[in-house]
């Protein structure tokens, strides 16, 4: 299982680069994860304790692990790295972590009492939780993450700053770009004319 891990992030960073864009991946990531989940939860509800239904935990299980795995979890992130401003980025970034730690925690911690037999003994119907979940967090990225391939950090901030659409962050000219890209003109034209004059000189 952790080398299909792996080898799926290894396949998702190629598809980041080379196919889609983040936001994309999020949204394959997580509705991925949402049919992942389901499989078994139905599973477990309709035929419980039967061969069927723990095959159907394994066979979905996998397919988490390569879906959510290789698409959401390799760019979780770098999302969080890019989204944030450049001035609260390590105090952001850090307090982000202590909240993925605690939730971590709480999951663990809470995960034993669903599933044991000898507690509430839901077993993979514990499923359910983590579906709707999942389902949420797919809703909250379609209306509200936008996508940020390509862009600097610099234009990231500028586009938050004005308060720009998500939906419209891919096609938004910002300022910042547009000034940089005078700035490099103008230093080619400058370095046009220096040679020009040295060769009239020579």
């Amino acid at each position: 299982m952790m080398i299909i891990g792996f080898a799926s992030v290894g396949i998702g960073l190629y598809f980041a680069y080379k196919v889609f864009d983040r936001r994309t991946m999020l949204l394959i990531g997580t509705g991925g994860a949402v049919v992942s989940m389901l499989g078994p939860a139905l599973g477990a509800t309709i035929a419980p304790d039967t061969p069927a239904s723990a095959k159907t935990f394994v066979a979905f299980n996998f397919l988490y692990v390569i879906i959510y795995g290789g698409f959401a979890g390799s760019m979780t992130w770098p999302i969080s790295a890019e989204v944030v401003n450049s001035r609260l980025r390590v105090a952001t970034l850090s307090f982000a972590t202590g909240v993925d730690y605690i939730f971590a925690w709480l999951t663990s911690f809470c995960s034993p009492y669903f599933i044991n037999p000898t507690a509430m003994n839901w077993g993979a119907k514990y499923c359910w939780i983590w579906a709707a979940s999942n389902a949420l967090t797919f809703a909250v990225f379609w209306f509200f993450l936008p996508d940020m391939k390509g862009r600097s950090l610099e234009e990231i901030d500028e586009l938050f700053e004005k308060r720009v659409p998500a939906r419209e962050f891919s096609t938004f000219e910002c300022q910042s770009s547009s000034q940089a890209h005078e700035i490099v003109l103008h230093k080619m034209e400058e370095a046009k004319i220096t040679v020009q004059h040295v060769e009239k000189k020579d």
